[in-house]
């Protein structure tokens, strides 16, 4: 039992709760983050964040750009702390990067940060990531309650990070499902939709459909988990093969009678 009469998660590692325990034991994970990064960027120009002005409140006192086999890490150098990063990364990869192991620097502030092999606090690090460079509150703001696809495209440039990192975050907050489609493959998703896993037999024959016209929109059945949902399926052609997609589950439920997929 802690100061405030929560007890630590016990499905949470040590990592998480380390976290917790820095943000004063709120319910989440999700809310030590948030919380954690907001007191980190008081006076931080957000949208895109400043990362440089969050160095001096993060012990880190350089980040430099290396030929390495890696995208990035934390370096101790003397009493401080410098962040070494891969010069073959984009600018966007670059920003996450260094956001990541801003994350790692937290975890040094504590004074006893976990190896960094462990999965836990990878995710945890991207996690505070997404918090430093995508802020939740002012990320949904901008985000709105109809979400379309150049919509997607302005978070990604007002972020000043990759689609696939606005991708992320939207499947985090609002579990909106973003996914890119070429060659008659999924390249890359979030959400129900993933390169690993595929897509489910009905909802791939509106995607086939779907590439046929530069834009649109429709509404989908669709299975996940053995249930069946509606949702709006809506689409842009970003090259010459490559279409991005976006699925959002309607708030009704899906009524289907006959057999489905």
């Amino acid at each position: 039992m802690k100061p405030n009469g929560k007890k630590i998660l016990t499905d949470a590692g040590g990592a998480a709760n380390n976290l917790l325990r820095l943000a004063g034991y709120p319910d989440t994970i999700e809310q030590a983050v948030e919380k954690i990064v907001s007191h980190l960027l008081i006076d931080v120009s957000v949208g895109p964040t400043d990362l440089a002005a969050l160095q001096p409140k993060l012990n880190i006192c350089d980040i430099q750009y290396a030929d390495i086999p890696f995208s990035g890490e934390l370096r101790r150098h003397k009493r401080r702390l410098k962040i070494i990063c891969s010069v073959d990364l984009s600018e966007e990869r670059r920003r996450f990067t260094i956001a990541h192991e801003m994350g790692h620097a937290v975890f040094e502030s504590l004074g006893r940060e976990p190896k960094h092999s462990e999965p836990e606090l990878e995710r945890l690090c991207d996690m505070l990531a997404a918090e430093i460079l995508m802020p939740r509150q002012i990320f949904l703001d901008k985000l709105g309650s109809d979400v379309t696809i150049s919509q997607l495209f302005q978070l990604k440039h007002l972020f000043q990070v990759s689609l696939r990192a606005i991708a992320f975050r939207c499947f985090s907050l609002r579990k909106l499902s973003i996914f890119e489609y070429e060659a008659d493959e999924v390249k890359w998703g979030c959400g129900i939709v993933k390169k690993e896993s595929g897509i489910d037999f009905g909802l791939r024959l509106a995607v086939e459909d779907a590439v046929n016209q530069p834009t649109g929109a429709m509404e989908v059945f669709y299975n996940e988990r053995g249930e069946t949902h509606m949702g709006e399926l809506s689409w842009s052609r970003i090259s010459k093969s490559r279409t991005l997609f976006l699925l959002t589950r309607s708030n009704q439920k899906a009524m289907v009678t006959g057999p489905h997929f």
